[in-house]
């Protein structure tokens, strides 16, 4: 079970899957349920997971995950810290020494994208197209 944040007919809902690539329900459709956007969701703590809890017992409707786009978990972030080299695998796999401290970098709000949606590149940017990326 996952909460997710989806497109329905242009408006930006929460939903929680209660399976793997199952159908949604549409915790907006609850009286009370007030959230536009995951961020509000999260910041709303407690209060939030109530309500939720409120609407999946109230019997909310699902969506087809067919007829519906589902969305980065959270959108347009403010900013976007990432640890890298933090798993033992992925150093050996690039041949590079674990590293003593964490690699902390950044990345542009811009880069998130949701699950299905295709990745943009500017003209200038060179992609190596042959690579497999789904290691």
């Amino acid at each position: 079970m996952r909460f997710v944040q989806f497109e329905d007919k242009g408006q930006t809902k929460i939903g929680l899957e209660t399976e793997i690539d199952g159908n949604i329900l549409d915790l907006s459709k609850n009286v009370g349920f007030n959230y536009k956007n995951m961020v509000e969701f999260l910041y709303g703590g407690d209060k939030s997971l109530e309500a939720a809890i409120r609407a999946v017992k109230s019997g909310v409707p699902s969506v087809e995950r067919s007829q519906v786009r589902l969305l980065a978990p959270v959108t347009h972030p403010d900013k976007v810290i990432c640890i890298g080299m933090n798993y033992r695998d992925h150093c050996e796999e690039q041949g590079a020494p674990l590293p003593i401290e964490p690699v902390i970098f950044n990345k542009f709000p811009s880069t998130i994208v949701g699950p299905y949606d295709n990745i943009l590149y500017p003209d200038v940017t060179q992609v190596d197209t042959t690579r497999n990326q789904s290691r």
